[in-house]
């Protein structure tokens, strides 16, 4: 297999056009060759670590990347030249994506044009916030939240980076986060099954409810 590269060239002085040239994508891969067992036993932990950043670095830079092409894919109605109605479909048949990745990286491509600056974060950071971002009743808050929502994507770990996004959004959305409380709360159910000597107990309940309970 073959991976292709464009480059631009100027011609007739002020026209930029593309060579495309293939590359063997063997080639182009062995610098990710991963090294073997005996390698890695004699590595420091802070080598090891280091590998393991420098790789996580490269697909962090692929994933933003991809997300760009998809949103500038869309942006110049390109999908439409094959006959897909929509980007999310270009993705799934150029790239054999399943229908949630393909929505994944429509909704990264749209983060990264708002939000440039969140080029080459994680890859789950990323479509964390783009994910909240793509929730059309915070919109009006996405711009001046950009340094706080991506800059803490990299000193936060990512159970504490969700819980923020999640406090931002409810925030941001009050609406939305009552209207999920009133639902789990509408929604409350409990169960209560006696086995033998045993009961058993299987109950969902809204957030203050389930906090009542862990308390008893």
């Amino acid at each position: 297999p073959s991976m292709i590269v464009a480059r631009p060239q100027v011609r007739g002085g002020t026209r930029t056009v593309f060579s495309v040239t293939p590359l063997c994508f063997t080639t182009y891969m062995s610098s990710l060759l991963i090294p073997d067992t005996d390698t890695l036993r004699a590595m420091t932990p802070a080598e090891l670590e280091a590998l393991a950043r420098e790789l996580d670095g490269l697909r962090r830079e692929v994933e933003s990347a991809l997300a760009t092409l998809v949103a500038r894919v869309e942006e110049a109605g390109l999908h439409q030249r094959d006959g897909h109605r929509g980007v999310r479909a270009w993705g799934m048949a150029a790239c054999n994506w399943s229908l949630p990745e393909a929505a994944r990286f429509v909704k990264a491509g749209h983060l990264l044009t708002r939000y440039p600056t969140a080029h080459g974060m994680g890859v789950a950071q990323l479509h964390a916030l783009a994910a909240v971002a793509a929730n059309p009743r915070v919109a009006p808050h996405l711009d001046e939240a950009e340094t706080l929502l991506v800059g803490q994507a990299a000193l936060l770990d990512f159970q504490d980076y969700s819980l923020l996004l999640r406090n931002w959004e409810a925030a941001a959305d009050p609406d939305g986060a009552h209207a999920d409380h009133e639902r789990a709360h509408r929604e409350r159910e409990a169960t209560l099954a006696h086995v033998g000597a045993t009961s058993y107990l299987n109950a969902h309940a809204g957030a203050v409810a389930g906090a009542q309970m862990r308390e008893i």
